[in-house]
């Protein structure tokens, strides 16, 4: 956590001064009640004092009340309107609530009142990124590693800028000097892992003997693991790094609670609750044909169908954005019991304890989809609409790339029926094992266990045949091996889907400079290859937990049938 000017507005009482440190001090050990009890005594003597009111936002983040801590930054924004921390903190709660409109607002008065202030520089270019201004973002970082070039995460948080922007170079400089510092830490050895093709063991070599000093079931010991497997597949090392991924997976799923059966109950819902029959009983969506929204399963080339579609003049990158299921969750569950109210109670009173929180708490449920099934497709519509103007960019056409949306295609088809949809495939073995080595952050919990990993990638293949039957032709199926073998064929056969005139510049879209926030910013950023396709079949019979499932469901091609040993 980074240090807290409690530079006092008018000088407290001696006892009240001894408190706020005790309580920032007690913060900074982790000690949160005692903290939280301190705040709340120095507000009760002094209700107005700003600086506790900061202390009981920090206090409330890290309980992960963002309520509490957003009620705590806005009295403090009212006392002192030039207070830049708080104004940054109230921005970056908003960005990440989806509220991108007034995260700006918020940003505006937090950059005109940053000073000098590295903490306050990092965190708005945080939360810059987060409303997809990722060049500004970059900039802001470069400012806060300029007021403070020892701060080992403000480097970090550079060189992920410079990664999303495309300057690689700058990124690698970045993650080199923080390992210059600090030679153990597990962030910098993750990225720079993923920046660059191996050219020997040497990084390979000490990210092992870091895995061996790594405590079992972490997720630092899964992400040195995960930067091993890739070093070690880029040497061809087929073994050592199956060996790695398969550590790292293991470590990561024991940080993780994957509830399969509620999983399959959402499926089964989302399967007898939307139909033809359903879709044609709606009516009042909004006639807007500019969304395209990309979908499918990660690590399947939806970045790349991205990439190329946002070199289009027409059209406008918009990123992953959660909108669409976020208003439909909200939406579906306004009236019900489970939805707390949104008032946000005293910054003062609750950060004691952790309170319950006010957002739903995940993504959709079996409960959640019949509950949606009534909504109005035009008030979905319009809400999606009005929560994505802030990033849907100044273009005739804007892409929502996010590969879960699969799951609301009927609701986009209702709300939006003149939207396109891209239903991007890939062969299933090859999916499912680009997903089981891949380190996501908070999503797709299935994918650390082989089996776990297909079973989801038969729900989600059935659920999509379902789609395709009940739906005929709402939807373009493009798979990533036509593209990889065919680009400009595949090209023309979607832009033509999408009502757009042909641009060469689809094809090159590798030499595009804007910003590309997911795991392929890499990759995207080279001309178009096969190298990915049939990767897993290199695996050999290190991958047959993965490969009975998916035969069982009759989705195992015949070439990656085929498995040599490891």
């Amino acid at each position: 956590m980074p240090p807290i000017a409690l530079c006092m507005s008018k000088p407290p009482a001696d006892w009240i001064r001894g408190a706020l440190a005790d309580a920032y001090r007690a913060l900074q050990a982790g000690d949160l009640e005692r903290s939280g009890r301190l705040c709340r005594r120095v507000l009760d003597a002094a209700p107005d004092l700003a600086e506790a009111h900061f202390l009981v936002g920090m206090v409330a983040l890290e309980l992960s009340d963002r309520p509490t801590a957003r009620a705590a930054f806005v009295t403090v924004t009212r006392l002192r309107p030039q207070h830049g921390a708080a104004w940054a903190h109230c921005a970056w709660l908003e960005a990440r609530a989806g509220r991108i409109r007034e995260a700006r607002t918020h940003l505006a008065h937090a950059m005109a009142h940053a000073g000098d202030s590295a903490a306050v520089a990092d965190l708005v270019g945080t939360t810059l990124a987060l409303c997809g201004d990722h060049d500004a973002a970059r900039g802001w970082h470069e400012r806060a590693i300029a007021a403070n070039p020892e701060r080992i995460d403000y480097r970090l948080n550079g060189a992920n800028a410079d990664l999303v922007t495309g300057a690689l170079d700058a990124a690698i400089n970045k993650l080199k000097d923080v390992l210059a510092r600090a030679p153990g830490h597990v962030r910098a050895h993750w990225l720079l892992a993923g920046l660059a093709p191996a050219r020997d063991r040497t990084h390979a070599d000490t990210l092992g003997s870091l895995i061996e000093q790594s405590p079992p079931g972490t997720t630092a010991r899964a992400a040195l693991a995960y930067a091993r497997g890739k070093l070690l597949e880029d040497l061809g090392d087929w073994p050592g790094a199956f060996a790695a991924y398969s550590e790292g997976a293991a470590a990561r799923r024991a940080t993780l609670a994957y509830d399969e059966a509620a999983e399959e109950a959402l499926f089964a819902a989302l399967r007898t609750t939307y139909d033809a029959q359903w879709l044609s009983a709606r009516s009042g969506g909004i006639v807007d044909a500019s969304p395209i929204f990309i979908i499918g399963q990660p690590r399947t080339g939806t970045t790349l169908i991205e990439r190329m579609l946002a070199a289009h003049p027409e059209v406008h990158a918009a990123g992953e954005l959660q909108f669409f299921g976020r208003v439909l969750r909200q939406l579906a569950a306004r009236s019900s019991t489970s939805v707390i109210s949104a008032s946000a109670p005293s910054g003062a009173r609750s950060v004691g304890g952790r309170a319950r929180s006010a957002r739903l708490s995940g993504g959709l449920t079996a409960e959640l989809v019949t509950m949606a099934a009534a909504i109005s497709p035009g008030e979905l519509g319009r809400a999606y609409l009005e929560a994505v103007a802030p990033v849907r960019g100044g273009r005739a056409r804007f892409i929502d790339k996010l590969p879960g949306n699969f799951v609301h295609v009927p609701h986009i088809l209702a709300a939006l029926p003149h939207a396109r949809i891209v239903h991007v495939t890939r062969d299933p073995l090859d999916a499912c094992f680009a997903s089981f080595k891949q380190l996501f952050a908070d999503a797709y919990p299935h994918s650390y266990d082989q089996v776990e990993q297909a079973r989801h990638f038969v729900r989600y293949h059935a659920l999509m045949a379902h789609w395709r039957e009940q739906f005929p032709g709402r939807f373009f199926d493009l798979a990533y091996e036509e593209v990889t073998a065919a680009p400009a064929i595949a090209a023309r056969r979607l832009l033509e889907y999408l009502d757009l005139p042909w641009n060469d510049a689809c094809l090159d879209f590798h030499a595009q400079s804007g910003a590309v926030a997911t795991a392929s910013a890499v990759q995207v950023r080279q001309p178009v290859h096969v190298r990915s396709v049939d990767r897993a079949r290199s695996f050999g019979a290190a991958l047959d937990p993965m490969r009975a499932v998916l035969a069982s469901a009759g989705l195992l091609s015949a070439r990656a049938a085929r498995s040599t040993p490891v």
